[in-house]
């Protein structure tokens, strides 16, 4: 079987992957920001809606993201190993996703390592 379409598709699930974990480390800096002036009484109502703009911009980013990551790990599992389980892991990426984006976070490390463990070659797959 030819490995460079998937190791393609690895390296594009994993820039898509880093992109939510950076997107929700900024929301969750927004957040923050959030609690932090309205506890010192630092907003008004036009600076509320300097933190609540960027924090509907992130969760869009996040959404798109998520759902790109979820697109790769059906394309990448179905390139491997067939359909069902491109279809199993991608119902478990989206399921686990809805739950602090644990989807986006586990589902590609176990699908890079089930392709590894396939290969039976180590340091052929493209790191996170």
């Amino acid at each position: 079987m030819n490995s460079a379409p998937t190791d393609l598709l690895l390296e594009r699930m994993f820039l898509a992957r880093r992109v939510v974990l950076w997107a929700g480390a900024v929301f969750i800096g927004l957040l923050i920001a959030m609690y932090l002036c309205e506890q010192a009484n630092l907003l008004t109502g036009r600076g509320e809606l300097l933190l609540v703009a960027p924090s509907w911009t992130v969760l869009l980013v996040i959404a798109g993201a998520s759902l790109v990551t979820c697109y790769y790990v059906f394309r990448v599992g179905s390139c491997e190993a067939g359909l069902g389980y491109a279809f199993g892991h991608l119902l478990l990426c989206i399921a686990l996703t809805l739950v602090l984006l644990i989807g986006i976070i586990v589902v590609p490390l176990q699908v890079r390592s089930d392709i590894h463990r396939w290969r039976g070659t180590e340091g052929a797959l493209p790191d996170d």
